[in-house]
């Protein structure tokens, strides 16, 4: 019983939290962005859009979901596609990656962090070795923890960087692996 009103205040003080930072204004950070239309999605944490003509893959920056063979792989590419499929976004880059993506935030038409919303819900992982100092990122995966969402109700979610080596244990473990990113 005290464990479950912990949890409460948690997501109580957590909530609170995401609901007084602000960080709508990432283009302040990152620089200013580039809107474009979604035009497919390999992933849920990879789409490609359409800007002036050209294809660009984009990789979600700071999340990595549960790859297409994982328990809520399949999930969390649908909730992509159910956010993103056909919609104008603004493609916010933080860097390209070793494969020549574009990694990014990606936020819709109403301003809603794609990026976050994937982990808020129980679609993501926080990418804590590729987005270490965002505080979204940290209390979203931990408020989607204490409610169990998504990927968080089940008992074994293997973490994605995990999985892609072929390693089979539970996602309290804190190790990070290197992965192509």
């Amino acid at each position: 019983m005290k464990r479950k009103r912990f949890l409460t205040l948690v997501s109580f003080l957590l909530s609170l939290l995401l609901s007084s930072l602000n960080f709508s204004d990432i283009d302040f950070l990152y620089g200013p962005g580039f809107g474009a239309r979604v035009v497919s999605i390999a992933d849920g944490d990879t789409i490609t859009v359409m800007k002036r003509r050209r294809k660009v893959k984009i990789r979600l920056y700071g999340i990595d979901c549960p790859e297409k063979l994982q328990e809520f792989g399949l999930q969390a590419r649908a909730k992509t596609v159910s956010l993103t499929e056909g919609q104008l976004v603004s493609i916010i880059p933080v860097h390209q990656d070793r494969y020549g993506r574009t990694v990014a935030y990606v936020l819709l038409a109403d301003g809603t962090n794609v990026n976050y919303k994937l982990v808020s819900e129980g679609y993501a992982w926080w990418f804590r070795a590729y987005a270490k100092k965002d505080a979204q990122f940290a209390c979203r995966e931990l408020l989607a923890r204490t409610q169990k969402k998504g990927l968080w109700s089940s008992d074994d979610a293997i973490a994605p960087w995990l999985f892609r080596k072929g390693v089979a244990i539970s996602t309290s473990t804190e190790e990070e692996a290197e992965v192509v990113y």
